[in-house]
């Protein structure tokens, strides 16, 4: 996917996907983003909530991710996108796989 980059004002170079933006900025003009913070799930909450572990695994799908693997390899590049979110950089791995295995049937109210 293409690319774009840009410097901001404190001599830093930022790199994001352009369609990634733009999916976001669609997402949350129509609620989509709202819609996750239903879904409830029993887990820590240190530097990461809930909604913004689901915000990640979606984002993750949307941009084509096959495994959440990837999410370690792509998502830390894209701290534009994560700062839409208020999140300095995207949860890792980790930290989604454990969302994945405490969901159920529960999670979706």
């Amino acid at each position: 996917m293409k690319s774009i980059s840009f410097n901001t004002g404190e001599m830093k170079q930022e790199k994001t996907c352009v369609w990634l933006l733009a999916f976001i900025q669609f997402g949350k003009k129509i609620g989509v983003f709202d819609l996750l913070e239903q879904g409830k799930v029993k887990m820590k909450e240190v530097e990461y909530t809930v909604n913004q572990k689901f915000i990640t695994l979606m984002l993750s799908i949307a941009i084509g991710y096959k495994y959440t693997s990837d999410i370690n390899e792509k998502l830390p590049n894209e701290t534009v996108a994560a700062k839409l979110f208020n999140m300095p950089r995207f949860p890792d791995q980790s930290q989604i796989n454990e969302l994945i295995r405490r969901a159920d049937s529960s999670t979706v109210t």
